[in-house]
């Protein structure tokens, strides 16, 4: 089943396969995916890629701030079309240094424009995995 949704995506990365496991409620599969965020790379969305003041922040229905971060290329420029952000450039980060480089009570939002292939990580569990990094 999880292959099944993975072939929406061209060339699945492995952080793709832990969101298509989260989707398919699978047993352990957000402990699967934060092993996944630990050792893979991301995209981020930013204005200015010297600033990293400028990357795409999302607002979940309380409020709560999310960093945008996308499991690949593609991932990435989709979004940047489906949120009208012309201005925003796709940059791929390592998540290590993502996490070192991201302070405050951001939570994480994976693929927020993907009904499938995305998750949310809250303030306090992307907190957890910035200080375990």
């Amino acid at each position: 089943m999880a292959e099944a949704i993975l072939t929406r995506s061209e060339n699945p990365t492995t952080l793709e396969a832990a969101l298509a496991l989260i989707h398919l409620r699978a047993e352990g599969a957000t402990t699967h995916l934060l092993a996944a965020l630990e050792s893979t790379s991301v995209h981020v969305l930013l204005e200015s890629v010297d600033d990293w003041n400028t990357s795409l922040i999302l607002e979940d229905t309380e409020g709560t701030p999310h960093l945008a971060v996308f499991s690949s290329q593609d991932q990435a420029e989709t979004a940047r079309q489906d949120y009208g952000s012309a201005a925003y450039q796709s940059v791929p980060v390592d998540t290590v240094l993502l996490c070192r480089s991201i302070g405050g009570t951001l939570g994480l939002a994976i693929n927020p424009h993907d009904d499938v292939l995305s998750f949310h990580l809250s303030p306090t569990i992307f907190a957890h995995l910035r200080e375990s990094l």
